[in-house]
C-alpha cells in the first residue's frame, strides 16, 4: 500500500514540475514586435501612434492653460455663463492659484506627456532591434523614423520641463519602472534634463527630413521643427539652468529662416 502511495506522490510531483517549468506564453492581447514589423507601412503606423498621443497632449490646450493662466497673461471669466462660463473650476483654479495635484488640466498635461514619452521609449526599443533591409527600407529611412520619435519625445520632455523643472525623472527605458527625479539636487536635475533634451535634438537633426516642394513633411517632426525647439530651449536657458545662450539662440534662429 505504501508503494502505491509513494508512486502516486512521485507522479504528481513529476507532473507538477513539468507544468511549472513550461512557462512559454501565448500572447493574445497584443501583436508581438517580431510579428508586427514587416515593412515600412508597419513602422509608419507605429510612429503615427506617437504623433497621435503627442497631438492630444501638446497640440491641445492643457499646456497653454498652464503657462498663461497662472502667469496672469490671461484670465478665465466665470460670470457670463454658457460655454465660456463656469467649467467646474478647471481653469479658474489656475487663475486663482489654488490648484492641487488633482486639478484636471494639471493631471491631463502630466499624464498625457508621460504617456507619449512611454510610448516613444517602447517604440525606440523595438526599432533598435530591426534590420532595415529585411523591411524593404534603406538604413537612412529607418534612421529618419527613429529621429522623429526621439524628437517627439524631446518635445514632450520640453513641455513638462517648462512646468515641473528639476522634479522630473529622466526616463528613456521601455521598462514599466519609473525612476525618481533626475538628481536629488534641483539645479543638477534641471541641468541633466536640459542637457538630455539638447543632446537628443542635436543628435537627431541630421537624420530628419527637410521640407520639400510638395510639403510632405510639413506636419511631421522635420529638421526645421527640431531646430525651432532647440532655439526655444536656448532662449529659456537662463530660466532653466541659469546660463545665457542668447547668442546661440540668435544664430540658430537665423539659420532656420535662411
Amino acid at each position: 500500500m505504501k508503494t502505491i502511495k509513494y508512486s502516486i506522490i512521485a507522479m504528481a510531483l513529476g507532473l507538477g514540475m513539468t507544468a511549472c517549468t513550461d512557462l512559454d506564453e501565448k500572447v493574445y492581447d497584443r501583436v508581438d514586435a517580431s510579428v508586427y514589423y514587416q515593412n515600412e507601412t508597419s513602422i509608419k503606423g507605429a510612429v503615427a501612434a506617437i504623433y497621435g498621443q503627442t497631438s492630444q497632449t501638446l497640440a491641445g490646450e492643457n499646456f497653454f492653460h498652464l503657462s498663461e493662466y497662472p502667469a496672469d497673461q490671461i484670465t478665465w471669466r466665470v460670470w457670463n455663463g454658457g460655454l465660456w462660463g463656469w467649467d467646474e473650476a478647471e481653469k479658474t483654479v489656475l487663475s486663482w492659484h489654488n490648484w492641487n495635484s488633482e486639478s484636471t488640466i494639471i493631471k491631463n498635461a502630466w499624464n498625457g506627456a508621460w504617456t507619449a514619452v512611454g510610448l516613444a521609449n517602447l517604440l525606440l526599443s523595438d526599432l533598435q532591434g530591426l534590420d532595415a533591409a529585411s523591411l524593404g527600407m534603406s538604413a537612412d529611412k529607418l534612421a529618419q523614423y527613429v529621429a522623429e520619435v526621439r524628437t517627439l519625445r524631446a518635445w514632450n520632455y520640453y513641455c513638462i520641463f517648462e512646468l515641473w523643472g528639476g522634479a522630473l525623472p529622466l526616463n528613456t527605458s521601455a521598462s514599466s519602472e519609473v525612476p525618481g527625479t533626475a538628481d536629488p539636487d534641483w539645479n543638477t536635475s534641471c541641468k541633466k534634463i536640459y542637457n538630455f533634451i539638447a543632446t537628443e535634438l542635436d543628435e537627431t537633426a541630421g537624420a530628419l527630413a527637410k521640407d520639400d516642394a510638395n510639403h510632405t513633411m510639413v506636419n511631421r517632426a522635420n529638421q526645421a521643427m527640431n531646430r525651432l525647439l532647440k532655439a526655444r530651449l536656448l532662449l529659456n536657458a537662463e530660466v532653466f539652468i541659469g546660463e545665457q545662450h542668447y547668442d546661440e539662440c540668435e544664430a540658430l534662429s537665423k539659420e532656420i529662416i535662411s
